[in-house]
């Protein structure tokens, strides 16, 4: 593939709030450089600067340049998933897979882009805790992001885009009750650690996941 591609967030306001509630430009640059050095990425998708489209909206392609979109595997789909992949290459315009990936925790790699739903939310939309207890899926999900970059890399897709580097709003939280761990949530190939750092980058509110090492031996 020519783009090897992550995510970022930058942020979004609701009611007033920013879902990214802290944004050092410092920080940004450290986590850029990693995502180039580390990750082996040669492009990155801001969000949420941009907007992609899902195939339920059947576009028009003609007039663009590049066809763009969202694409997840979920159990439904599982056994047309590379025949859609290789019918959107064949429109013979570079395809760019601008959002996939797998939350973390058991069985959200058979739900693909509806995996949130296990999250509930409080007045102001902020998600609060979990609507049910889940298991950690760390490989799960590694293993969701690895085979759907082969199958875009086999089939000819352009571009991918890996959903997410970071979702800052699903922090992880292991030392208390299993609903309060959002991070199982999270697409983020990171989790987002609750007032601490990360012990493989010390000057980073995050851990790697699995699915860290996962995107960079594939993008390497």
């Amino acid at each position: 593939m020519r783009g090897k591609g992550i995510s970022y967030d930058t942020g979004w306001v609701r009611g007033g709030v920013n879902s990214r509630e802290s944004f050092d430009p410092a920080v940004v640059a450290r986590e850029l450089r990693i995502i180039r050095d580390d990750l082996h990425c040669t492009a990155v998708r801001i969000m949420w600067i941009t907007y992609a489209a899902v195939p339920l909206e059947r576009v028009d392609w003609a007039p663009f340049d590049i066809v763009s979109v969202d694409l997840y595997r979920s159990r439904e789909i599982a056994d047309r998933f590379t025949d859609g992949v290789r019918t959107l290459v064949a429109q013979g315009k570079p395809v760019a897979i601008t959002e996939f990936g797998a939350a973390t925790y058991r069985g959200a790699a058979d739900l693909g882009a509806r995996a949130l739903e296990v999250l509930e939310y409080d007045e102001a939309g902020a998600p609060v805790r979990l609507n049910g207890e889940y298991v950690r899926d760390e490989a799960g999900q590694a293993g969701y992001v690895r085979e759907l970059l082969e199958v875009f890399d086999a089939e000819g897709v352009d571009s991918a885009f890996v959903f997410a580097f970071a979702l800052n709003g699903l922090v992880h939280r292991p030392d208390g009750e299993a609903r309060d761990d959002l991070d199982l949530a999270s697409y983020g190939i990171v989790a987002v650690l609750d007032g601490r750092t990360g012990a493989t980058y010390p000057d980073l509110p995050w851990q790697p996941k699995a699915a860290f090492t996962a995107v960079a031996e594939s993008y390497r």
